[in-house]
């Protein structure tokens, strides 16, 4: 069994056609089709139902996409111990992060593990939510995961980095409450995010106060500048929105937003995860 193979299988199984796969693989459909047929060959068993408008996974072929994803995962982390032995770390990194935890820890990570192992491509996801999140790294699409609550799982593992002060910030030319207590902020028109139920958990915010929901946290930044509410914020939108006119007030007292690193359990990482994971200790160090 080659790496090409299962590359070409997870291209069929996730874009659902042998024509959209090979276009996306840029290969020519025929040799994609004829290296499905004999990886069904060696394993004694057919992946796909070929339907008129496409294909669908058969139970083996569903068994067979994580078990596919973790051989590529090995396969490259293989490759990535080689190049480390002669000195120059190479291949393709997968993250997923929520967006609010890309602005920082991740991004200033990425440009330090960048400059350092420049033949390593770094690919991000954004995730909604932890729960997404999670399901990312546990379906074999990312190595390493940065969500906002703890976890405690059997198949992860999960490391806790030091926590996101929260703010309150208030429109240009908003009077903020001094003190940005929780009952005071539980009295303002507020902006909120659909997926935050750790902020939703903690202000424990009646609902009148909530004016305006959306379905992320970066959008509360735009509306808060538009006047359309206050809003609770870690300190990184929390300071993009000040750049832009807004206030910022620190809360009292104080409320911080936990990070956290999730991982499969058991799996070494490989070089370039490794590496990765030094960076972001010592961005937030």
């Amino acid at each position: 069994m080659q790496p090409r193979q299962l590359e070409h299988f997870l291209a069929v199984a996730e874009h659902g056609s042998f024509t959209a796969a090979a276009r996306a693989r840029f290969v020519a459909q025929p040799s994609l089709s004829q290296t499905i047929r004999l990886l069904e060959q060696d394993l004694g068993v057919e992946l796909f139902q070929r339907l008129p408008g496409g294909v669908r996974l058969t139970p083996a072929g569903e068994a067979l996409v994580p078990v596919a994803r973790s051989a590529l995962r090995e396969f490259d982390r293989v490759r990535q111990h080689m190049t480390e032995v002669k000195g120059v770390l190479t291949g393709r990194l997968d993250l997923v992060s929520l967006p609010a935890l890309t602005m920082t820890p991740v991004a200033p990570a990425t440009s330090r593990f960048r400059a350092a192992h420049p033949g390593v491509t770094v690919r991000i996801l954004h995730a909604a939510d932890a729960p997404e999140a999670i399901g990312i790294v546990r379906q074999g699409h990312a190595e390493l995961g940065f969500i906002d609550v703890a976890v405690e799982d059997q198949d992860l593992e999960a490391e806790s980095l030091p926590a996101q002060g929260l703010c309150l910030v208030s429109p240009p030319g908003w009077e903020p409450p001094r003190p940005a207590t929780l009952a005071a902020i539980a009295g303002l028109p507020l902006v909120t995010s659909l997926t935050s139920a750790f902020l939703r958990s903690r202000l424990r915010l009646p609902r009148d106060a909530v004016v305006v929901e959306v379905d992320n946290r970066e959008s509360m930044v735009h509306l808060i500048l538009a006047g359309a509410g206050h809003g609770v914020l870690p300190a990184p939108l929390a300071d993009l929105a000040v750049r832009e006119g807004a206030t910022s007030t620190p809360l009292d007292p104080p409320l911080t937003r936990p990070i956290t690193v999730v991982r499969p359990a058991g799996a070494g990482l490989s070089p370039a995860a490794g590496r990765f994971l030094a960076a972001i200790r010592q961005e937030v160090a």
